[in-house]
């Protein structure tokens, strides 16, 4: 038998890994809610990085329209302002065991990959 090598670039790996992360929380969890890990926080995070690199490349390039250009500096200034009070909202409510601060985690987690998800499927044929 053959062995076959499977190559990938960053922008499928990065996806790979999110929609892995989405079917380990689908299992993981038996209500509806996205259960998130300091891994899936820190993967968001390189998600975020590797986007904003290959989206400020391109758009000083001007291989995007300014408009999709000015949504994503919007995004992303929102961005670095959500994602460190997610992280500590999901370190106090682990540290503590805290639903409540848990469940705002998950939620402003949750809205995060989805705000990214558009700008992450830019770099998907890169």
């Amino acid at each position: 038998m053959r062995a076959h090598r499977i190559e990938f670039n960053l922008a499928q790996l990065v996806i790979l890994a999110t929609l892995a992360a989405w079917l380990m929380a689908g299992c993981a969890s038996t209500s509806k809610t996205l259960i998130i890990t300091g891994d899936s926080l820190v993967s968001l995070a390189t998600q975020f990085d590797a986007v904003s690199r290959h989206v400020t490349t391109a758009c000083v390039a001007k291989q995007y329209t300014v408009a999709t250009c000015d949504a994503f500096r919007t995004f992303s200034d929102k961005f670095k302002a959500a994602y460190p009070a997610t992280r500590t909202l999901w370190n106090a409510g682990t540290q503590y065991e805290d639903k409540g601060l848990a469940a705002a985690a998950q939620d402003s987690y949750a809205k995060l990959v989805a705000d990214l998800a558009p700008f992450l499927s830019m770099i998907g044929g890169k």
